[in-house]
């Protein structure tokens, strides 16, 4: 029996634990909380999924019946589903919570591979494994912020999106968000909800997708189809067949795309420098997010304001963009 180390506990981790335990590996899973779930165990303030819980569920235990999801689940729905599943086929006791991974070596004589396990404030001890998995994730810990000259003159508080947990703390005060992502957005919206104002400040603009088109069709059957990855640019590992077919049809996917964005531009009033540079069947799949009409409908009501720029410095009380723009600030949100 080959003996396996999964470092991460998130969603990828317990995954890959469940198919090699059911395969008759020894897995030990290290993670380095007291809980599952990675990113979901906690995030910023009014996280959830941005795709219908269809769309983000492990593919042998969809969502309990016994329970009542949203359509776009929140993130500590997200969590608890997470939760059942790893309770369900019975990982946790393959888990050593509290426990990280400081050091990784080949084993000796190139066979295997020794691990220096421990807790916070504990030696790390050396254990052997036959094989190592690295499920850790896209957004590890530590969040970055970024340099910005002027940062011990500023007398606000500065957050990363990933520890913006509780917006209560923008309560009378101005918030500027940094950022054109997702991440970004949710942060300005919460700012403007508890805040006394709400600046987002984004240098490139990207597509924002409506939940439903024309306030009607399930996103998923338009860009989550074969249709609409059939719409989409062919860029290699294609059969020569089908490459001739997408060249002659180049210019009604141009057309069907430019028709997509004149419907995404009419249902969230985009125009000035909200309006996206980039094509859509470029952006979508990168920069592209699947919105609710919450930013929208601030935008309109001037409870939050979108500045095209960059930070210059920062000021006591202030930050100032590149342009020379000065926006009061007593929070500052890297998004």
């Amino acid at each position: 029996v080959k003996r396996v180390a999964v470092v991460g506990g998130g969603v990828a981790g317990l995954q890959t634990a469940r198919a090699l335990s059911r395969r008759g590996k020894d897995v030990v899973i290290f993670e380095k909380s007291d809980n599952v779930g990675g990113v979901w165990k906690a995030n910023y303030d009014a996280f959830g999924l941005q795709v219908p819980k269809e769309l983000y569920e492990f593919p042998e235990f969809p969502y309990p019946e016994d329970t009542q999801w949203s359509e776009f689940p929140s993130g500590p729905e997200v969590q608890r589903y997470i939760e059942r599943y790893c309770e369900h086929f019975g990982l946790k006791s393959m888990i050593r919570f509290n426990t990280g991974v400081a050091k990784i070596d080949v084993g000796e004589g190139g066979q295997g591979w020794r691990l220096f396990v421990g807790g916070r404030g504990e030696e790390a001890k050396e254990e052997q494994f036959d094989f190592v998995v690295i499920a850790t994730g896209m957004y590890g810990w530590p969040p970055h912020i970024p340099k910005v000259r002027g940062s011990k003159d500023f007398q606000g508080d500065v957050y990363h999106s990933a520890n913006f947990f509780d917006a209560s703390v923008c309560k009378g005060k101005d918030v500027v968000v940094i950022g054109g992502g997702k991440s970004a957005v949710d942060n300005a919206v919460s700012g403007a909800r508890h805040g006394n104002s709400s600046t987002l400040v984004f240098r490139s603009a990207h597509w924002p997708v409506p939940r439903r088109l024309l306030n009607f069709v399930p996103f998923k059957w338009g860009t989550y189809s074969r249709f609409g990855h059939f719409m989409l640019p062919t860029y290699f590992d294609v059969t020569d067949t089908a490459w001739y077919f997408h060249s002659v049809l180049a210019p009604l996917k141009w057309a069907w795309w430019r028709i997509v964005e004149l419907m995404f531009r009419v249902q969230f009033g985009l125009k000035g420098d909200l309006l996206p540079k980039s094509r859509i069947e470029h952006d979508v799949f990168s920069g592209g997010q699947i919105l609710n009409y919450n930013f929208r409908d601030m935008l309109k009501e001037g409870k939050v304001k979108a500045v095209k720029g960059s930070i210059e410095r920062l000021h006591h009380k202030h930050v100032e963009l590149q342009d020379g723009t000065k926006l009061p600030c007593d929070i500052l949100v890297f998004g």
